[in-house]
């Protein structure tokens, strides 16, 4: 053997405590890059798509704001039903297969009749995809003490890939987001069921999700208000940036997946320095610095009228967005208890992802519509003040306490 290949696998059985725990921990890998890949489609293609079939603003915000208001029902559910599976890893094949099926059957038809009952189908089964499989994985790193970063950092490699890919092909047809989609679902499903199983909890050991279980409840709250926020800007800019930098400054599909693909290439760095950072910093002052990247962000977004350099400014987004994200998974899984681990995961991806995308996604079109659709990121400026100005106020209150906290380091 070269000594180079033996130092490798020195390395690698230093690293793990089995081969066994070596092969999952790359399967994992391998999940994390391609169960991304649909996330572009379904957050900023599909909307243009909608926009390009004749919808209007106001009907595209209704409809992505009926998205999450099944998120508030179809989450708790999937967590519930997470906690309680005799395997996890069941529950995320069968969010993979109806997603993807789902999303096949909406590019049969344009009729709005036709897919506004699919498209709540589809996000019924989504939703949930990535807290079900965020659990699953840090069950799995936990047990053999391995860092979630490098495995989170392929997820946004993935999401970079599928923006340009994506992007490319919308150029040539519109209606290859489809297929696209149902591909990538199938081939998370391949990754999917090579993962270890991850046992849930038996129904008469789950004990029932109570709010003073949770360790320093009010404080979380308060964190998770500050990531809602945060989520509702963002909520914006997911539903009508990609039609605003299309129609209203000019830009192309593809310039729009080189866009989708800068702002997630600066997650890259923060994820894997996200574990350091935290020990370093503290999980306050991190969030401090996000919400006022995120500031920074929506103000330049609104002043920047060249397409082209929107795609330097959204840079900010991979900083602002995976710190806030990075810390709060941490958080909850800290806090949340075990048998309670994939219903915590869920309910915070109800209230950013869900009740966070809804309000926006609907009012989204209306003020859209009456003011024009630059004015949203004006006021994603001033709904990231209020964001910072509570998160103050808990870093205020939390040093007020000076309790030894497990949630965070001061």
């Amino acid at each position: 053997m070269k000594p180079s290949l033996r130092n490798l696998k020195d390395r690698l059985n230093s690293a793990f405590d089995s081969a066994e725990t070596c092969r999952s921990y790359f399967v994992f890998l391998g999940l994390y890059a391609i169960a991304y890949w649909g996330d572009p489609i379904y957050f900023s293609y599909l909307s243009v798509y909608f926009r390009e079939i004749g919808y209007s603003t106001t009907t595209i915000g209704i409809l992505f704001s009926i998205g999450p208001a099944v998120a508030l029902v179809a989450q708790p559910l999937w967590g519930k039903w997470g906690d309680i599976s005799p395997v996890r890893n069941r529950i995320l094949y069968i969010i993979l297969i109806g997603s993807g099926v789902s999303m096949l059957l909406m590019g049969a038809s344009t009729a709005l009749l036709y897919v506004v009952p699919v498209f709540i189908v589809h996000v019924f089964f989504r939703t949930s995809q990535h807290p079900v499989e965020d659990s699953m994985a840090l069950v799995f790193l936990n047990r053999h003490r391995l860092n979630f970063g490098p495995i989170r950092a392929t997820a946004s490699l993935g999401y970079m890939a599928s923006a340009l890919i994506s992007g490319w092909l919308m150029n040539w047809n519109l209606r290859a987001i489809f297929p696209l989609y149902f591909i990538y679902m199938a081939l998370t499903l391949m990754f999917a069921r090579q993962t270890p199983p991850i046992k849930g909890v038996s129904i008469a050991a789950r004990s029932p999700f109570h709010f003073n279980s949770v360790k320093n409840p009010w404080l979380l709250t308060g964190y998770v208000t500050y990531a809602f926020l945060l989520s509702a800007a963002f909520g914006f800019y997911t539903t009508f940036f990609p039609i605003y930098l299309t129609q209203d400054l000019g830009g192309s599909q593809s310039l729009l997946g080189f866009i989708l693909f800068s702002s997630t290439s600066a997650e890259v760095l923060m994820i894997f320095k996200g574990e350091r950072l935290m020990q370093f910093f503290g999980i306050n002052k991190l969030l401090l610095f996000a919400g006022i990247i995120s500031l920074i962000r929506w103000v330049m977004t609104y002043f920047v009228l060249s397409p082209t350099d929107q795609a330097w400014v959204q840079l900010l987004h991979g900083i602002s967005y995976m710190l806030t994200n990075f810390c709060l998974i941490r958080l909850i899984h800290d806090s949340v208890p075990v048998a309670n681990q994939t219903s915590g995961q869920t309910l915070f991806g109800l209230v950013t992802n869900g009740v966070a995308r809804m309000i926006p996604s609907f009012l989204g079109g209306y003020i859209s519509a009456a003011f024009g659709l630059r004015s949203l990121f004006l006021i994603n400026s001033w709904i990231t003040v209020a964001a910072l100005i509570l998160l103050i106020v808990i870093i205020w209150k939390s040093k007020e306490r000076q309790k030894p906290d497990a949630l965070h380091r001061l």
